[in-house]
């Protein structure tokens, strides 16, 4: 009788090893398929929001003014103004140049350090043939515009060119309101 006790406590213990063994194997795989389940979800995921982050993105524009006094033969006095329009962003812009685009206005100063700006000038860009409305501008391309100002005297100058942000900037791809208002660069410049 103690061997058949012996022997089915042997059989008893070899079942369990092998249910042990089979259930450690089940569990294992059971955890690495959930794992490679799960992380290929999160990678579709983070791949399907950068998608719609690079859908999403806006125009980059990057303005720089070159100006400089320009001495003509009629005696007054001109600013000369480059404008240069990088497009850095993803998306191409629209820029609306129906308004005036560049604003010169005289800068000087009270007796109290209080600022003022009087003398304000505007100018709109302009091309052989006439006023440009606007102008499109893609993505990594550079516009470049000449703009010159008569003044009236001598003295420091705030430079302010302004373009509204078209109407085809402001919707976004989801369908909102995305107002941006206006891309903007200002500059001093004095002129003897």
């Amino acid at each position: 009788m103690f061997t058949d006790h012996e022997k089915a406590k042997n059989v008893a213990a070899t079942i369990q090893s092998i249910i042990l063994s089979l259930a450690v194997i089940i569990g294992g795989g059971w955890s690495a398929w959930e794992f490679y389940k799960l992380r290929t979800v999160e990678k579709a995921k983070l791949e399907l929001d950068v998608l719609e982050k690079t859908r999403e993105q806006k125009a980059i524009l990057n303005i720089s003014l070159d100006a400089k006094k320009k001495d003509l033969k009629d005696g007054k006095k001109y600013i000369e103004v480059n404008v240069r329009i990088e497009n850095k962003g993803l998306r191409d812009a629209y820029l609306d140049y129906s308004k005036p685009v560049l604003r010169v206005t005289k800068v000087s100063f009270d007796d109290d350090g209080t600022i003022k700006f009087t003398n304000k000038r505007q100018s709109y860009i302009y091309m052989p043939g006439g006023h440009i409305p606007n102008a499109l501008s893609r993505s990594s391309e550079t516009l470049e515009y000449p703009i010159m100002v008569q003044l009236e005297e001598s003295g420091t100058y705030l430079l302010r060119f302004v373009v509204d942000v078209a109407e085809e900037n402001m919707r976004s791809p989801k369908g909102a309101s995305d107002f941006l208002g206006q891309w903007t660069k200002e500059k001093f410049i004095t002129v003897d």
